[in-house]
């Protein structure tokens, strides 16, 4: 970066993101004392975080992510976390910063927004030091070496920051946070690749049931959904991954009015899922759980469905010929189950697809005891781009 930009002494904003930038931020940048925004994002730039940068009192928004800085947090000049400070939002996401995050850091009041995700931060942080920063709305720390330390009854803090996203993956969390559900207006949160324990409590779902889009709380230690409720009402969900834990029983499928949703249960070990429910889904993906008996028909109602994955469980019965009428389906995988039959069962869902041009790019039915011969209208499936047929009990010519 040319260091005659510390000469623009009277600069309110600069953006320089994008820009092949490397090397250091030099520090004459500090002379920009009318400065509210600084955005140096995706460029390729080295070296500590001047201290300067943070003496600056007018800055407001503070954009430097997507880099490789590196050195520590801990040496930012006091002026920051004064009453002064106007600072608003920071990101440091994607860079090498190491060593311990101030606790300054979090008695900055204006501060709305904090992005430190991806970086190389130790140490352990309170909760509750957290909480005190009421005006946050958004908050990742995911992706460092962190500790968040939630102590057992911690009283919690009367006037909670109004969160509406909230990311700790990879944060050594033990459990839930106790104060999550009296977050009345968190709509994104990431739990994931955490050690948290027990039961999905129900309040996740009554609590939020109106204003959560995203649930992330994959690779856990989590065993059951307490109350075991097959559909949950989720107005606004859109997202949610609950896969790589432990979890047992019936799946939980959410009535939502959203257009699009994902469900990822894969890895767990639910044995069964609710046999009619309305469908309003984009993907799905149940691999490598425990389920036993029949693809429920009701699957035949999602019709916005681009994704389903059952392989890898006990599932029984014949090849799910309606999956064909499914007119936004590219990836079909029912490998390693217990379904059976002739062609015969396959070739009205290939009749289906050829007939309809289908946009199918995977069919994935290998390790199940179907049998007879290939079909040749199999080539007919112009937009396939993968086929595995692979361990089953197929007889005659290969067309």
């Amino acid at each position: 970066m040319p260091s005659w930009i510390g000469n623009l002494t009277k600069l309110t904003y600069l953006d320089l993101s994008y820009c092949n930038f490397s090397g250091p931020i030099p520090s004459i940048i500090g002379n920009l004392i009318q400065l509210e925004e600084l955005t140096l994002s995706w460029n390729y730039l080295t070296g500590n975080i001047p201290e300067s940068l943070f003496a600056l009192l007018a800055l407001q928004y503070l954009y430097l992510d997507t880099n490789q800085l590196s050195g520590s947090l801990e040496d930012f000049p006091h002026p920051l976390y004064s009453g002064l400070s106007q600072i608003n939002t920071i990101v440091l996401s994607d860079n090498q910063l190491a060593g311990p995050i101030p606790e300054s850091l979090f008695q900055l009041r204006n501060l709305q927004y904090l992005y430190l995700d991806s970086n190389k931060l130790m140490g352990t942080i309170k909760l509750s030091s957290i909480w005190g920063l009421t005006n946050l709305t958004e908050l990742d720390l995911s992706n460092n070496l962190i500790s968040l330390i939630d102590t057992e009854g911690d009283t919690i803090a009367p006037h909670l920051p109004n969160i509406e996203y909230l990311a700790f993956a990879s944060c050594n969390l033990k459990k839930l946070p106790a104060a999550l559900r009296y977050l009345d207006t968190i709509t994104d949160l990431d739990l994931s690749n955490n050690q948290i324990e027990g039961a999905i409590p129900s309040w996740v779902w009554e609590n939020w049931k109106d204003q959560l889009t995203t649930l992330d709380l994959s690779h856990n230690m989590l065993t059951i959904l307490e109350k075991s409720p097959s559909l949950v009402h989720m107005t606004t969900l859109a997202f949610l991954d609950l896969s790589s834990n432990r979890l047992e029983g019936t799946i939980p499928i959410p009535v939502t009015r959203s257009r699009v949703v994902v469900l990822d249960y894969s890895n767990n070990s639910f044995s069964s899922i609710v046999s009619n429910f309305g469908c309003k889904l984009d993907t799905i993906d149940l691999n490598g759980n425990r389920i036993e008996g029949t693809l429920p028909t009701s699957l035949e109602n999602c019709q916005d469905l681009e994704f389903l994955d059952v392989g890898n469980n006990h599932i029984v019965g014949s090849f799910p010929a309606w999956a064909g009428t499914l007119p936004n389906l590219r990836v079909l995988v029912l490998r390693s189950n217990q379904l059976n039959g002739t062609i015969r069962d396959l070739q009205p869902f290939l009749r289906l697809l050829a007939f309809r041009m289908t946009a199918l790019k995977v069919i994935d039915f290998s390790d199940n005891t179907f049998n007879g011969s290939i079909p040749k209208s199999i080539g007919r499936l112009v937009s396939l781009h993968g086929l595995n047929m692979s361990h089953n009990n197929f007889t005659g010519q290969i067309p």
